[in-house]
């Protein structure tokens, strides 16, 4: 598959939270995917893809996100990782910092900064190539 820019994948098991995030996201190109194993399995079968950004729930059916993130990151040394979670933002925080992952967000979140986040992270991923 031909890709046209960088890909910003978008892990939860809400379908309205993957349909959010994708519209408000509508200017970068992303694929949504209801839980971690079926990104991993995805981005498995295309190696190429130029998946710049990972935006994934932490609690997922079978198995957490974290697990989920960690697998995408082998796979894809120097993506992104925003994770969003309805706990604690102690504990999002927490597992984010412990997992080296570039930010949190505590559902239910604001659009507004939410955006910020995926243009900070995108920031980042463009100044280290």
């Amino acid at each position: 598959m031909k890709w046209t820019s960088p890909l910003i994948l978008i892990v939860d098991d809400e379908l309205m939270i993957r349909s959010l995030l994708a519209e408000v996201l509508k200017d970068h190109q992303c694929m949504t995917f209801p839980s971690g194993l079926a990104a991993v399995e995805w981005l498995e079968q295309n190696p190429d893809a130029p998946v710049e950004l990972v935006i994934s729930d932490f609690d997922l059916p079978g198995g957490n996100g974290v697990k989920s993130c960690n697998k995408l990151r082998r796979l894809s040394p120097n993506i992104k990782i925003i994770l969003m979670s309805g706990t604690s933002i102690e504990d999002v925080e927490s597992l984010a910092l412990e997992n080296h992952y570039d930010n949190w967000a505590r559902k239910p979140f604001s659009i507004k900064e939410m955006r910020r986040k995926v243009d900070e992270a995108l920031k980042s991923a463009h100044a280290h190539v």
